[in-house]
């Protein structure tokens, strides 16, 4: 394939969008080794950059049939190319475009991206890591295993709640939203459990297992308990003395102590129960802050204040230092395997491999992490939208060889698999009309990566000026997730590097801000990218503003709109599953004012929702279409080495 300056793709013709779509809702729950080295909060699905790629680099005529036969390729169809991606992210475009056979270049601000991305292009040889992650696991389960006892059946999760002290009358109790610990609804993907709903007693803290998981009331201590109200409702907690009620903020309830009320643990891999805790529970936590006083300093542990975050948390929880986010036995585990992975006898690639390991290890061992009731495992809560507090924290033994999520050995066993080429994903068979499972074979291709901490609006060194022939990105959004502030408790793990700029995101409503940084963004893609090929990114937003902030940066780095496709992205999974959020992006190819002959598009919002039926649109992303098309209208074209065709509108 080859991409010629001034001609129309395939991409700016007649792209696919209904069927690409069809195909990333069925890729959903793929489980693609390269994108579990590490969790990332913003990654497009890996489908859609492979068919960017792809229709941007084939010609205008290339039937669909070419299109998909190109899709399920395992040959390196893009070895005679280099692309771009700026706001690398997870770095779902470069390794979609190296497993092509292209050349790759990009780079991020967040050292966390630059070390996820960089790992995820060029990773370590599987037994190297296995063999490294074995010892490394060995080396904890010799100094950790004493504070996670397990004389008969092993620990999984304990459960503490906090004790909090009213401000109105000094009254301390628990906070709690329910007495519910654990419940079996027959759930797909649930633990199957022995009793319907798991609950404690508030008064003596006893734990009772009861048949009907839809049970009201608690019957203990001579009374009835209502099983599913607590002291906490409605983002408030309620004083049993005075009723007064306070918020996290009010009550600092980061920084109350907490009570151990329960413990998980398993006698196999199939069955669990969970119990009250005993005196081994409570001794064993004990020692281990007790060691860690003693050890922190051995370990040239230096904690750190909480930066300012945007909407004031952690701190207005009353957490101001790092170390207050996770238990003496997390932090442990942390410090123990830093220590580890910095004196072991290895190379580099797998020391990246292990630290990618324990890092993403962070996102499921803190004291922010809840529980999924009915599902049986860690709800990582801090990594959704940036520092939420559960009412009921659970601490996983990190070290559990068979069960939970997040643990260390399933985290190491992720990082080892990212080297495999087979891959199960989904492709359209246009015969037959449907989706259809297959089976990628990636060539590996370790050449010409071109990768590292950069902000997109920095200058492009002469060497690297109109040195791409594709620039595909995603950049970030005017009504966005602070993705760098998920990133933080990983960075200081880490021990990475501060940032390689400012990220692109509006200072409070600085709408012209944001515009001007997009359009330095965009300019600098042009100056990277060869004379007359286009540029590709995705994007979604609620709002008009966000969008027509878009359009203007546009006109500032004088770029028009070759073509705008509405595109499945998000389908109901993770962190952005929430009502009114957007499921869909629009990919919008577009080239300098010069490669193109203005043209006007009778595109609407209505057409695209008919056009991807049955696949449901939302009503707000209708409003996202339509932002879409308004600022494509006034900036539409074609590509002047093209001819003016019914297909050539980009609807």
């Amino acid at each position: 394939m080859r991409v010629e300056p001034y001609k129309p793709t395939l991409l700016e013709a007649s792209f696919p969008f209904r069927e690409v779509s069809l195909v990333l809702r069925a890729d959903r729950r793929i489980n693609d080794p390269a994108y579990r080295v590490h969790r990332w909060w913003a990654r497009r699905p890996p489908g859609l950059m492979r068919a960017l790629l792809i229709a941007a680099a084939s010609d205008a005529g290339a039937s669909s049939d070419e299109f998909w036969q190109d899709f399920a390729s395992d040959t390196p169809l893009l070895s005679d190319l280099k692309v771009l991606d700026p706001f690398a992210g997870g770095g779902t475009t470069l390794v979609e475009a190296r497993r092509l056979g292209a050349k790759v270049w990009g780079g991020d601000v967040d050292p966390l991206a630059v070390a996820i991305t960089k790992y995820e292009l060029n990773p370590a040889n599987r037994n190297d890591v296995e063999v490294a992650g074995a010892a490394l696991l060995e080396h904890l389960s010799s100094q950790l295993g004493r504070y996670y006892p397990a004389p008969s059946k092993t620990p999984l999760h304990y459960f503490t709640l906090r004790l909090v002290t009213c401000p109105g009358c000094d009254y301390e109790n628990l906070l709690y939203r329910s007495l519910a610990l654990a419940r079996y609804t027959g759930a797909r993907g649930s633990v199957v459990r022995d009793a319907g709903l798991t609950v404690f007693c508030p008064t003596c803290r006893d734990i009772h297992r009861l048949a009907d998981p839809d049970r009201q009331r608690l019957h203990c201590c001579g009374e009835y308990h209502s099983i599913w109200e607590g002291t906490y409702t409605a983002g408030r907690y309620s004083c049993p003395s005075c009723g007064s009620r306070s918020s996290h903020q009010d009550l600092k309830t980061g920084g109350a102590p907490s009570i151990l009320i329960a413990v998980e643990e398993t006698a196999d891999d199939a069955y669990r129960e969970v119990r009250a805790p005993k005196a081994h529970d409570h001794d064993a936590i004990r020692r281990a802050g007790n060691y860690w006083s003693e050890k922190r300093e051995a370990f040239s542990w230096s904690s750190r204040k909480i930066g300012t975050t945007r909407d004031g948390r952690p701190q207005s929880f009353g957490i101001v230092d790092l170390d207050q986010l996770f238990t003496p036995r997390q932090l442990l585990l942390f410090a123990l395997a830093k220590q580890w992975i910095a004196e072991a006898d290895t190379d580099q690639p797998v020391r990246a491999a292990l630290s990618l390991a324990v890092s993403n290890a962070v996102t499921t061992n803190n004291r922010l992490c809840g529980y999924a009731t009915d599902y049986g495992r860690i709800s990582p809560l801090f990594s959704v939208r940036g520092y939420a507090l559960p009412s009921m924290s659970v601490e996983l033994n990190p070290l559990h060889p068979s069960a939970g999520r997040g643990t260390l050995p399933a985290c190491l066993q992720r990082v080892a698999k990212a080297s495999e080429a087979r891959v199960l994903r989904h492709v359209w068979n246009p015969k037959r009309r449907r989706v259809e499972r297959h089976v990628f074979g990636f060539e590996e291709n370790r050449k010409g990566i071109d990768f590292g901490l950069r902000s997109a609006t920095r200058s492009i060194p002469e060497a690297r000026l109109h040195s791409a022939q594709l620039c595909v990105f995603d950049p970030p959004y005017f009504d966005f997730i602070d993705y760098d502030e998920l990133s933080h408790l990983q960075r200081v793990m880490m021990g990475l590097s501060r940032r390689g700029g400012v990220p692109l995101f509006p200072e409070g409503d600085n709408d012209h801000q944001f515009q001007e940084s997009l359009a330095l963004a965009f300019r600098r893609c042009v100056e990277a990218t060869q004379d007359g090929m286009p540029l590709v990114f995705t994007y979604h937003a609620s709002s008009k503003q966000a969008w027509d902030v878009v359009g203007e940066a546009l006109d500032e780095a004088k770029l028009r709109v070759t073509a705008a496709w509405p595109v499945l992205s998000d389908v109901h999974m993770g962190h952005h599953s929430f009502p009114g959020n957007c499921e869909w992006d629009v990919a919008i190819t577009c080239r300098s004012v010069e490669a193109v002959i203005p043209m006007r598009t009778e595109a609407t919002a209505a057409e695209w929702v008919s056009r991807v039926a049955p696949l449901k649109v939302s009503k707000t992303d209708q409003l996202n279409f339509q932002y879409a098309i308004e600022i494509c209208k006034e900036r539409f074209g074609v590509a002047t080495g093209g001819t003016e065709n019914e297909d050539s509108r980009g609807t």
